[in-house]
């Protein structure tokens, strides 16, 4: 390799790292930031591969197989659709795979870039508690001219950053859903890196990682998701029971009685939360139950193939239980997996279900020798709990966010040794015993 080669492979080189970290720290607050820097990312990987020939390693990650089968039924399922074209071009948001195999296939950093993630997902989630603390709502401003006395000169754009949507947090995201919904695997996250000992870098240590939980709870808390409220402590106990670790059922049990206190002090928090058992005249609840009843008939109808990606139609005036405005049309199905059967038939919905079996089999290797990796796994069991009343993986927020975790835990459990054994915490007693580790 000549000395020119060897200075623009160091320069591309520099610009993956760099393209990596920077886009590890803005995947929570800009999806255009996030979209330039992984296209960055990518050409500085060619650029590298070009100069470099020693640099053309690709590492397995063993998930290759089963997403490139997902793909295929997404395609086969499209051509099969009442609009092949219309569907086919829906099939284009799986380019986001390439975040995954962006970290899954850079140098082994993931603790850092965790770092930066945790550190955006934390600017995000105090901007929700800030929104939610002015209580402004952009609909208010849009549809009224209502201005606050706080900002009576500031620019749209500024006011609608510190603004409420519908009176529900949204951090630097357009719809509380989606904030909420990146904002759940940074929490388990946030508060595995707080129980871990501290990297040598810095970039985890205890103190600031607690500082991030905390803020991105405030997130969560503000968002008035629903879902993800629910799916916090039921993944926080489901990790405490597995993985017998007192203090994250300590941290569970804190999160519910911070729940309990907030509904005695905040009305709104206390209907919302109620809300969730309000079955006979809640709207939202209503339209679930219509959307869902009227997806299962569709999936009955077309078992096979499903109707093809985007080309779901209930009308609102057809949802038996109403809730919904007549003339009204709902093309998401308010649940994951009913999504998938729906759009891709049943033995699409099985393949989803074998790809997020693959994703849980990566993240648990990772989690075996890293405690660190328990709270990207136990946030992804949160975000599949999620997804009975939502559909996570329709937004390109969510899918980036969750493919460069995804990536990152990959990663590091490439560069573990062969032979990994498990935690001391889940040995079993006999082998204590062997090692002389027990009395």
């Amino acid at each position: 390799m000549s000395a020119f080669q060897a200075r623009a492979a160091e320069g591309f080189r520099w610009g993956r790292t760099a393209s990596l970290a920077a886009l590890a720290f803005v995947l929570p607050l800009s999806l255009a930031a996030s979209n330039i820097l992984w296209v960055a990312a990518l050409a500085c990987v060619a650029g590298l591969w070009a100069a470099d020939p020693a640099s053309r390693v690709y590492r397995r990650t063993g998930l290759e197989f089963p997403w490139a089968v997902y793909l295929a039924v997404e395609v086969a399922t499209a051509a099969l659709s009442v609009r092949p074209g219309h569907s086919l071009g829906k099939v284009s948001s799986e380019i986001l795979v390439v975040l995954f195999l962006l970290y899954a296939q850079s140098p082994s950093e993931s603790r850092r870039h965790i770092g930066f993630f945790l550190s955006g997902a934390a600017l995000a989630g105090g901007l929700g508690v800030a929104q939610k603390a002015l209580g402004f709502s952009w609909n208010d401003f849009l549809d009224l001219g209502i201005r606050p006395g706080w900002a009576p000169g500031w620019p749209p754009p500024v006011l609608r950053l510190f603004s409420l949507w519908r009176g529900r947090a949204v951090g630097f995201y357009s719809h509380p859903v989606t904030y909420a919904e990146m904002l759940l695997p940074a929490l388990t996250l946030a508060l595995a890196s707080a129980c871990a000992a501290p990297a040598l870098r810095g970039q985890l240590n205890r103190r600031a990682s607690a500082v991030k939980f905390f803020a991105v709870l405030g997130g969560v808390a503000a968002s008035g998701t629903r879902a993800v409220w629910m799916a916090v402590p039921a993944s926080l106990a489901l990790w405490a029971a597995v993985r017998r670790d007192r203090r994250i059922a300590a941290a569970a049990a804190a999160v519910v009685a911070a729940a309990l206190v907030a509904g005695a002090l905040s009305p709104e928090f206390r209907r919302r939360v109620a809300s969730v058992a309000d079955l006979k005249a809640n709207p939202s609840n209503l339209i679930r139950r219509g959307v869902w009843l009227a997806s299962v008939k569709v999936v009955l109808e077309h078992p096979i193939a499903g109707v093809g990606i985007g080309n779901l139609h209930i009308p609102g005036r057809a949802l038996r239980w109403g809730g919904a405005a007549p003339d009204s049309d709902w093309t998401e199905t308010h649940n994951i997996y009913l999504q998938m059967a729906v759009e891709r038939g049943l033995p699409g919905l099985a393949v989803f279900l074998w790809l997020l079996a693959c994703y849980g089999r990566l993240l648990w290797k990772a989690a075996a020798a890293d405690r660190l990796w328990n709270g990207l796994f136990f946030g992804f069991v949160g975000l599949a709990f999620a997804g009975l009343t939502e559909s996570w993986t329709h937004d390109s927020e969510i899918m980036m966010c969750f493919y460069f975790l995804l990536g990152s835990a990959a990663a590091a459990s490439a560069a573990l040794p062969p032979q990994v054994s498990r935690p001391p915490a889940e040995a079993s007693l006999r082998e204590r015993i062997a090692d002389g580790s027990s009395k």
